[in-house]
């Protein structure tokens, strides 16, 4: 009984953590990814000059074709990446509903409104 156990317990950390190694390396070569590091690397961190007929700009962050929304699911990568660590590490899972739910009521009470849309 307690081989079979251990058997089970040992295939269910194994697919966690390849489901773990899967979505890491979805998100490190992710284009969004690889587009927030570029605007960080020459927009934030340094101010990217170029010359263009004669006349300097910054870097136009057109080229890295990011669209709204692709923050939102960089995040939600990194929170499935974190929940696979939290489940390899401490074999437990962060309460993420509540954590919103905190945020989101210290947010209105912050701002003074009722709810964030």
């Amino acid at each position: 009984m307690r081989e079979q156990e251990e058997a089970e317990l040992s295939k269910s950390f194994d697919e966690t953590y390849r489901d773990f190694e899967i979505k890491c390396r979805e998100l490190f070569s992710s284009d969004a990814l690889t587009g927030y590091k570029t605007i960080r690397d020459k927009l934030i961190a340094h101010n990217e000059l170029r010359e263009v007929d004669g006349t300097y700009t910054f870097f136009d962050i057109k080229v890295l074709n990011l669209k709204y929304g692709n923050e939102r699911m960089l995040l939600e990568m990194t929170r499935e990446i974190i929940d696979g660590l939290d489940s390899l590490v401490r074999n437990s899972f962060f309460a993420w509903d509540s954590f919103f739910e905190f945020q989101t009521a210290d947010v209105c009470k912050f701002w003074a409104i009722e709810t964030i849309e």
